[in-house]
Parts: structure tokens; C-alpha cells; sequence
């Protein structure tokens, strides 16, 4: 994906984006229902569960553009010294080239520099 199509999807395309790249998933039943595997593994099942009445992404993905919590744990995913590498090139060209200025990236900056990162063809 490029920066450019990272910048046309809406806000919750973006972050639907982010949780696919966590290994979130949705799947469906036998009838056709979805429900969403978290990447623990734990299935959400959607409007009965926990009494939740949105849908599957929202109730059951973080709000990885406005979480700076939920961005830590997508960053343990980078595991590769390239992969880490090329989020911090990422990051530094986001957040206006300087070096040092991704320390202070922001969570939604974060996620795109992810998205980039985690899509970038090897």
C-alpha cells in the first residue's frame, strides 16, 4: 500500500487496516453470521456478546488511531531489523523528516507508518 492510498481510506478503513495487520480477522458460521478472531484467538460473536449492539470491528478492535497503548502493542509486532528499520523511515518521513521527531509521533501517525511498513513488498 502506498502513503497515497493510506490517505484515501476513511479513519475506520484505516483502522480495520491496522487490526487486519494485528491478525484480526472475520469469519462466518455455517448461516452466514460474522464474527471477528481476535488474534489471541478469542471469538467475538458480535451483537449478543458482552451486550454490545455496534458492529464486530468497533466493539472488538482498539481504536488504534487514537490509542497510544494499542500502537505499543502493534510495534511489538515489527520484528525484523528491516521491518524496524523501515518504520522508522516511515515514521521520520511523517512526521517531517527530522530525526528524531518520530519519538513524538502521534498514534495515528503511527498507524500509518505501520500500514506502510507491514505492506511494503520485500
Amino acid at each position: 500500500m502506498t502513503s497515497g492510498q493510506y490517505d484515501k481510506l476513511t479513519a475506520e478503513e484505516q483502522r480495520i487496516k491496522v487490526a487486519e495487520l494485528c491478525k484480526y480477522k472475520v469469519a462466518y458460521t455455517k448461516d452466514e453470521w460474522p464474527y471477528l478472531i481476535g488474534p489471541d484467538g478469542i471469538i467475538c460473536s458480535g451483537v449478543y456478546h458482552f451486550n454490545m449492539e455496534e458492529d464486530l470491528w468497533k466493539d472488538f478492535t482498539p481504536d488504534y488511531l487514537k490509542d497510544l497503548n494499542a500502537c505499543h502493542a502493534f510495534e511489538k509486532l515489527i520484528i525484523s531489523e528491516d521491518q524496524q528499520d523501515g518504520y522508522i523511515d516511515h515514521l521520520e518521513y511523517i512526521c517531517s523528516g527530522l530525526r528524531w521527531d518520530f519519538a513524538t509521533a502521534t498514534a495515528a501517525q503511527r498507524c500509518k507508518a505501520f500500514v506502510l511498513t507491514m505492506t511494503e513488498r520485500s
